[in-house]
Parts: structure tokens; sequence; C-alpha cells
């Protein structure tokens, strides 16, 4: 047991056992009660990395920029319904990730549903993107908790099986899937069709009600008729 006080020591130290700052009895290599500031690199080899916070005041991990300002944080006092429980921000003021009250924000200070995200719009505030080009890029929609019961799903995207249109697409009771309706590069719009060659193609029967109105060119004359069965 070596207990240093008030001198200084230069060159190397080597201990066999265990080292307390602030303590006479360490339970580690290095145990340190009271504030540590490391100016330097600060390099953490493990299996497992636990930075236990739990202290009666706050219980809040932190790490500041440069500018002192916050980069990271997880506010561990927090509960589910009342605050900011981590973040992550850029330059101590725009925030790049934040979970508060059990929502994620992308953006925002106060994301209002599960997942809300704010910025400039270029081609879409998100972005999806397949590992490898002209796969399939979708959506996926599904009635139950877990996520797993195809049968009921829905997705939307493109390049699924290959059409490179867009597409609303559907599960067939686990047979298969099928697709509803397709938007088409060219602009035409196919239901019960996934290769309408027209703006607007309908496969199978249509119920319209109320006023319909077609107009159609002929080499001498233009045609309109509202009156159509």
């Amino acid at each position: 047991f070596v207990n240093v006080t008030g001198d200084n020591i230069t060159g190397n130290l080597n201990i066999s056992g265990n080292v307390g700052i602030g303590t006479t009895n360490p339970s580690a290599k290095l145990h340190v009660i009271g504030d540590a500031i490391v100016s330097n690199n600060l390099t953490v080899n493990g299996t497992t990395t636990i930075i236990n916070t739990e202290v009666t005041t706050t219980d809040m991990m932190q790490i500041n920029q440069d500018d002192n300002q916050i980069a990271f944080s997880v506010n561990q006092t927090s509960s589910a319904n009342s605050a900011t429980v981590m973040q992550i921000t850029n330059s101590g003021t725009g925030y790049s990730l934040l979970i508060d009250k059990g929502n994620v924000g992308i953006g925002i200070t106060t994301p209002q549903r599960t997942l809300h995200i704010c910025g400039v719009s270029s081609y879409g505030l998100m972005r999806l993107s397949p590992t490898i080009t002209n796969q399939e890029t979708t959506i996926g929609f599904f009635s139950d908790v877990a996520g797993t019961t195809t049968n009921t799903s829905w997705a939307i995207g493109t390049n699924i099986g290959g059409n490179t249109g867009f597409q609303f697409w559907n599960e067939n009771g686990g047979a298969g899937g099928n697709v509803r309706m397709t938007i088409t590069r060219d602009g035409n719009v196919g239901i019960g069709i996934t290769n309408p060659s027209v703006k607007f193609t309908v496969i199978g029967n249509s119920y319209s009600e109320g006023r319909t109105q077609i107009s159609y060119n002929c080499p001498t004359t233009n045609y309109s008729d509202t009156n159509i069965e």
C-alpha cells in the first residue's frame, strides 16, 4: 500500500495493485472519486465499457466540443414522458439527433411524433437508396405490433420485381404479392396493370359516381362526351 500526499512523481511508475485517487479502497486498477480532466486522447479498450453516472443529484453523461458546447449528452434522470433523454448536436446549436419524451427528432428540438424530421428539402427530407443500383427500395406498412404479419402488409416504392415505376403493393395472404397500382416514369397510371402505356389504364371493372368527362382527338374534329356507360 502506497500513500502519496502532496509530492510530485516523475518518470514511470509501475504499480501491480489498484490505484485510488480520492479513495483509500480502490476497487479497480484506477479508481477516482471526484472530478477528472483528460487533456489529450483517452482510449478505452474492452469488450464492455460502462460509464456509471449514478449519483443523487443528476445522472448525465456529456461530451463537449472545442467551443465547450454540448456535442453528445445522455440524461438518465429523465423519464420517458418528462424531458430530453439523449441529444447529439452540431456546434452546440443545430440538433442532429434528439430523443425527447419518447419521440425522435432530427433537426428539431421539440419532436411532436415518434419520428419528426425538420430541414431544408431537396428531393425530399428523407432519402432511401438501395445497397445495389436498381435494387428494390420500398417502405413497408404492417398492421401488427411486431411488424411480421406479412399477409396484411403493404409496401410502396420502386424497383419492385425489377419495375422502375413507383408502385403500391400488398401481400396476398402469404402466397405472394400483388401490385395494385403503378405510376411509370413517363407519368402513366395503371390499376391492375404494371406497365401502362397511356395516361390512365384500368384492368378490371370500375365504377364512377357523378360526372365523368373524356376528351379525345379525331383527325378533323375534337369530341367531348360526358354520358358514358
